[in-house]
């Protein structure tokens, strides 16, 4: 029996079968959509759910917070923390509260979500911190004229306009952090839900500004205490963690700042942070099953599963039975087979390398290195979409392999000497020697 096609037992969604589905529109954008901008898929409520598979984080979610501006939640919680890896859904679920706190309105399926009576039946006031667009140098353009430098300026200004901004302009300007009172008047004792996303990316564009980081945390501490001694207020904020507690992605000492700084504000505030991972492991195929298909048959797919497997199985028996082919007898080996070859040293040095590091000439053109401590560099090459931790420290790559790459002489990562020394943006020189010293 002929095994069906993909087309006779799936139909994908239109967009999939126009090819009109870009990597893009799986990149979502928080601070977009609340400002009412970006790709249709997430700006509107309706196809946003309709794409939306119903995972139990993006359930509970919705019920939890909205369960708080309502203040019908009794002891519910008012501080949330989606805690996740990249790409686990977190900004997705920020997007689906925004949608749920401004009604649904246009939402078929509102059920899958959440109780529609649970839903606010007033205005709720909205503020969302994205890290990816803040511009702490230049300033965020708000509308209005303004310019938001901070966190605190940008949720100002979308709680309370203009002149919420204004009340505090003088914070936002010198980046010192707002008191509880000021920021509780944001709210004006209306339904408020504050989300932060991405306020690793954040720290990273404050790293050279003098007590950031410091103004960061007191800021958390205020936003806590207002949130919470405020009836129907709810703050929602993402952290790239992983299930063992720790960051480990190309932002992951900034990650791992906030969490630690979240858990001495959690320890001084009236209760803890509920925790809700938006997706789990075995809900990926449902999630990718509502945003590309309309349909699929289940009756006809299970043999088509099983043609898949019985392959893969062959083909694991084949690749065994080619390896034991290919075998050699343990007993023949003598001590001369498993000498390791003398291998002449290497012309370039660690010391070299790091000499090469810090010249920005010495780099192939759009190579950006930032240094982010001893012997570790943020690299950022043509391509790249993050920034990759790399070191040139043997004993660091070591106790870090998990987080770090090694960049050493020979690595894939290494830009080869006679690169260096060739490269037409480098002043001619007869050695390498002759290029560092130059």
């Amino acid at each position: 029996m002929t095994t069906p096609t993909i087309f006779e037992t799936c139909r994908p969604r239109p967009d999939v079968l126009k090819g009109a589905v870009a990597e893009a529109d799986f990149a979502a954008d928080l601070a977009q959509v609340i400002a009412g901008r970006g790709p249709q898929e997430y700006l509107d409520p309706a196809r946003f759910f309709a794409n939306t598979y119903p995972t139990r984080g993006i359930g509970n979610l919705p019920l939890n917070v909205c369960q708080r501006l309502t203040g019908t939640g009794g002891e519910v919680a008012a501080i949330f923390r989606l805690d996740t890896s990249y790409g686990g859904g977190k900004t997705h679920g920020l997007i689906a509260l925004a949608h749920v706190a401004r009604g649904l309105q246009g939402v078929s399926n509102i059920k899958e979500f959440i109780a529609p009576s649970l839903l606010p039946n007033g205005p709720v006031r909205i503020a969302a911190f994205d890290g990816e667009n803040a511009d702490p140098a230049n300033g965020r353009a708000m509308g209005d004229g303004v310019l938001a430098h901070t966190p605190w300026g940008e949720i100002a200004y979308a709680l309370a306009g203009k002149d919420g901004y204004d009340r505090v302009r003088a914070s936002d300007e010198s980046h010192v952090a707002p008191g509880t009172e000021t920021l509780r008047e944001l709210f004006g004792g209306e339904p408020t839900l504050i989300l932060l996303d991405e306020l690793s990316v954040y720290l990273r564009k404050v790293h050279n500004l003098a007590g950031a980081r410091n103004q960061l945390t007191a800021f958390l501490t205020s936003l806590f205490k207002a949130v919470e001694s405020a009836p129907r207020a709810a703050l929602v904020y993402t952290l790239a963690i992983g299930k063992d507690g720790r960051a480990s992605d190309a932002y992951n000492e900034e990650n791992q700042f906030i969490a630690d700084r979240m858990a001495e504000v959690e320890s001084v505030s009236a209760r803890m942070a509920t925790l809700l991972n938006p997706t789990e492991e075995d809900e990926t195929v449902q999630v990718l099953h509502r945003r590309l298909f309309e349909s699929i048959d289940e009756e006809k797919a299970a043999p088509v599963i099983e043609a898949y497997r019985a392959l893969l199985v062959d083909r694991i028996h084949q690749q065994t039975q080619e390896a034991e082919s290919r075998g050699f007898d343990l007993d023949a080996v003598t001590g001369d087979d498993l000498a390791m070859p003398v291998l002449p040293a290497s012309p370039v040095t660690m010391h070299d390398l790091d000499r090469i590091i810090s010249r920005p000439d010495l780099m192939p053109p759009g190579t950006d290195i930032q240094p982010l401590g001893h012997q570790e560099y943020g690299l950022l090459a043509p391509g790249m979409k993050e920034p990759l931790r790399v070191t040139t420290d043997p004993q660091y790559f070591e106790e870090n392999a998990d987080s770090v790459e090694f960049w050493s002489p020979g690595s894939p990562l290494f830009m080869p000497p006679e690169f260096v020394a060739q490269h037409d943006h480098v002043p001619s020189a007869g050695s390498l020697k002759d290029v560092l010293d130059a």
